[in-house]
């Protein structure tokens, strides 16, 4: 699972979701952002837990391909027209949303 927020709550959705001997990739973060991950699943079932702070294109690429593939899935908070772009991104900064949230270009008038 890639995490591109790192809140607390996408990392417990990750924990949620990441299989045993799967790995959580956090290409996001926040400077003040703390979060834990429970011991058991950490170490008896070998969950992996990786920082990463670039992307490469192929890496970016295997992403998509996963993705569109079925064998992984985005997160999808919520949905706002373009107008709304400031509202957006004052929930994402107050790590409000968990996944991602989407502009609709398509709704410009």
């Amino acid at each position: 699972m890639i995490d591109t927020v790192e809140y607390e709550d996408t990392i417990r959705q990750a924990d949620r979701l990441v299989r045993p001997g799967g790995r959580i990739v956090a290409v996001g973060y926040s400077p003040d952002a703390n979060f834990s991950f429970p011991s058991p699943r950490f170490v008896l079932e070998e969950i992996q837990l990786l920082g990463s702070r670039y992307v490469g294109l192929n890496e970016f690429e295997w992403a998509i391909t996963l993705v569109s593939e079925g064998r992984a899935e985005t997160v999808v908070d919520g949905a706002k027209p373009l107008e709304e772009i400031n509202e957006a991104f004052d929930v994402l900064q107050a790590g409000e949303v968990v996944g991602r949230v989407v502009l609709d270009a398509g709704s410009v008038s």
